[in-house]
């Protein structure tokens, strides 16, 4: 059965919609339009959720786990974070491990700072900081009461953070994210500034900046710690030839890595190295496609491409 279109707020159905309006592609959807399906002449394709069929499923399924590609792409000689996973307790005998503290405790001790977060999921969420003993058991607690499995991380300084969606062995485009964060002018508060600037989206950054701070007239203050567009950064598209030439040069390293054909890769710079955060196989564009004109361009013609491709495959 075809349900009607009931989420017709995600900027990737509205794209999607116009792309097959253009191009004589017929357009269906099912589950409350999670599944799209779009076809020409003989041939169909299918997007689940931001799935394209453009990778294989292995690939698709590594993407997915943070612990597993990391593990790949050190594998292969791809500088890359450190996700390292554990199990939660219910699930320990599938693995045959014998318990996760002592390996926990151990990386604090270690790096004295970790990110705990689900070894699986996306858009910053169920990610947490912590720095001692009793906040490492407190977290690891939620996370395992929602997930089966955790990945755990030294805690990096990153100085920026990029993202390059890769087509068909090339990027596409690049843009940085860039935390939320307010200029001072002197007179107002952080909380004031942050207030003027963001409004009600101000409940979806996790404030980490001291907010009865006044800073100092032209003074830039970031207030939260998550390059998550969905979580307050924003994206400012790259233009600098050395940094795309440098991002993307890893970005194809990783994708050939994986045999990806569809992915966007992020990246992360910290005062050593610059290194792959993790990979995306669902290309997912919502919150940039939705901050400017050029960007829902940009993020259209990427999309456009994406489908071209699929049945060009099949012809």
């Amino acid at each position: 059965m075809i349900h009607k279109p009931a989420n017709n707020d995600r900027q990737m159905i509205k794209i999607i919609r116009e792309i097959c309006a253009e191009r004589n592609i017929t357009f269906e959807s099912y589950s409350y339009d999670w599944i799209l399906k779009l076809s020409r002449d003989e041939t169909a394709m299918y997007i689940y959720g931001y799935q394209f069929p453009l990778n294989d499923a292995a690939a698709q399924l590594i993407c997915g786990d943070k612990a597993a590609l990391s593990a790949v792409l050190a594998g292969c000689g791809i500088p890359s974070a450190e996700h390292v996973f554990f199990m939660s307790p219910s699930s320990m005998h599938y693995i045959g491990a014998d318990g996760n503290w002592e390996r926990l405790t151990g990386l604090l001790k270690r790096y004295g700072k970790l990110v705990c977060k689900r070894n699986s999921g996306s858009g910053g969420n169920g990610i947490f900081t912590v720095t001692g003993q009793a906040e490492l058991e407190r977290k690891t607690a939620e996370i395992f009461r929602s997930s089966r499995s955790m990945s755990v991380s030294p805690y990096y300084e990153i100085i920026n953070e990029f993202r390059v969606i890769m087509l068909s062995g090339k990027p596409r485009l690049i843009y940085k994210k860039v935390l939320p964060h307010v200029i001072g002018d002197g007179k107002h508060a952080l909380f004031e500034l942050a207030y003027r600037k963001y409004g009600a989206d101000i409940d979806k950054i996790e404030i980490t900046a001291a907010l009865s701070a006044v800073p100092a007239a032209g003074d830039r203050v970031n207030i939260g710690w998550k390059h998550n567009l969905g979580q307050g950064s924003e994206a400012a598209v790259i233009g600098d030839p050395d940094v795309i030439r440098r991002l993307s040069d890893l970005s194809v390293r990783a994708a050939g890595a994986l045999r990806l054909n569809f992915a966007s890769i992020d990246i992360i710079e910290t005062a050593a190295e610059t290194m792959v955060l993790e990979i995306n196989s669902g290309i997912m564009m919502e919150n940039f496609s939705s901050s400017s004109a050029g960007n829902y361009i940009a993020a259209k013609a990427i999309y456009a491409e994406a489908i071209e491709s699929y049945f060009d495959s099949r012809s």
